[in-house]
């Protein structure tokens, strides 16, 4: 096996100063697979999070919007971990690696289906185990996993719609999370996050679990646009504008400026 398809990503999948090859050379053990699993719960854990306020506000989602939210969770985590200036000079980078990552993956779940384009579930299962042998590390795990917990959110906000609720108020107007709330549980859970990453952490700067935080995005992007049988595009148009927004604005909402 050559060197590039030893690599737990390609070269490209890289945010400036990051090096999953360097780490390798460090540490014996999967770290790589530890970087993905907890960049999946986090995201997971603030899905969860926010859902509370869809399901108490009687909202409802749909896919791309439920990836924008994350999006602007990926925008604040990145200006609280390096600042201002900083998350500003990485954003094209950041924004340029989802695109990469959205269009790589949804080439590859193409390359096996797992969509409504195939009737067989055996033929589905198969697929997938394929795609988890040839892709990198574990990402292939960890999007599926990140996606179920996407979909049953969107089925539990859906479920919450009562009849009484849609019979006596007027049709849902806002799209997005209520932004005063939404802010306050990125100011409680994004601190709270860093200082985990940070804790005994064996990786060299923040930059790692941001570069993991985008290439799941992308990742996520690239799989749900495939169920859709679409191209990402509507995915990276709502979540690119959120995740430059909440760089620009983050840092003053999380009280670091």
């Amino acid at each position: 096996m050559d060197e590039e398809k030893e690599l737990p990503y390609p070269k490209e999948a890289m945010l400036p100063n990051v090096d999953y090859q360097e780490l390798r050379d460090i540490f014996f053990d999967n770290y790589t697979v530890e970087l993905e699993f907890q960049t999946m719960r986090n995201l997971s854990d603030f899905t969860e999070r926010f859902k509370q306020i869809l399901l108490e506000k009687k909202m409802v989602q749909f896919p791309e919007l439920m990836v924008a939210h994350l999006c602007a969770y990926l925008g604040f985590f990145t200006v609280a971990s390096l600042g201002l200036e900083k998350a500003n000079g990485i954003y094209p980078n950041i924004a340029e690696l989802l695109k990469k990552q959205a269009y790589y993956a949804h080439e590859e779940f193409s390359k096996y289906p797992v969509n409504s384009t195939v009737s067989d579930q055996e033929t589905k299962k198969k697929n997938l185990t394929i795609m988890r042998d040839l892709e990198p590390s574990s990402i292939v795990v960890q999007t599926v996993k990140l996606g179920k917990v996407v979909y049953a959110t969107m089925e539990e906000l859906k479920d919450n719609q009562d009849i009484s609720f849609i019979y006596f108020n007027k049709k849902q107007t806002e799209l997005f999370c209520p932004q005063d709330l939404f802010i306050l549980l990125l100011r409680k859970v994004i601190p709270k996050t860093i200082k985990e990453w940070k804790k005994g952490s064996r990786f060299p700067t923040m930059l790692y679990p941001i570069n993991q935080a985008t290439i799941q995005l992308g990742w996520l992007m690239g799989y749900f646009a495939h169920l859709d049988v679409a191209a990402p595009i509507t995915y990276l148009e709502y979540g690119l504008p959120l995740a430059k927004l909440y760089i620009e604005y983050g840092e003053r909402f999380l009280g670091y400026g």
